[in-house]
């Protein structure tokens, strides 16, 4: 999961875009109800599947914060982070493991 913040995004209160770059709906669903149960913020969610679609969004809107899956149907791992790196000025990442079981 890579999670770019832009700098300006600390203002309480105000509402935040988000874009979502995620393939999976029920990952995509999840992610959404937890940005949700922070009251203290709300949140524009926008979501696409792809990271072509989405450098595309991150040129033409302004987003506060981006979540992004590593592994897409157009990009996986590294790919993906310096796909976002080339159109965003701050990235954090942080990886999320999954237990089967």
């Amino acid at each position: 999961m890579a999670t770019v913040v832009k700098p300006q995004a600390d203002h309480k209160g105000e509402m935040l875009n988000v874009l979502l770059i995620e393939d999976d709906h029920n990952d995509y669903v999840t992610l959404v109800n937890a940005l949700r149960r922070h009251e203290y913020e709300r949140f524009n969610i926008s979501r696409v599947s792809r990271i072509d679609d989405a450098i595309e969004m991150i040129a033409n809107e302004r987003y506060d914060l981006v979540i992004s899956d590593l592994n897409l149907p157009d990009s996986i791992s590294t790919n993906t982070i310096y796909k976002l790196g080339s159109v965003v000025k701050f990235i954090s990442t942080i990886e999320e493991l999954r237990r089967s079981g």
